[in-house]
């Protein structure tokens, strides 16, 4: 379980020209009921973001689970963000 404590858009331009977004969401990880130190940062896809949290003031504190999957670009694997669940 992860508890948002803040986050913070990215934007860019792809080599073909396409706009990409998503935002980087800072948690604390919680694990056995203690609530860790250290900051994890997990990349979210828009679409899911704001389907998750139609209203982002509702992010921060928010217990969530992060949902993976993992994708191959370029030929190297990567963990891509499927779905936020709201604990």
């Amino acid at each position: 379980m992860y508890i948002i404590k803040g986050f913070k858009k990215n934007s860019g331009t792809l080599k073909n020209g396409k706009p990409w977004d998503n935002y980087t969401l800072f948690c604390l990880k919680e694990e056995n009921g203690v609530t860790g130190y250290a900051v994890q940062a997990v990349k979210v896809p828009t679409k899911i973001l704001q389907d998750t949290f139609p209203d982002s003031s509702a992010l921060i504190n928010t217990a969530i689970k992060v949902n993976y999957e993992i994708r191959t670009y370029g030929g190297q694997d990567k963990a891509v963000v499927v779905g936020i669940d709201i604990l």
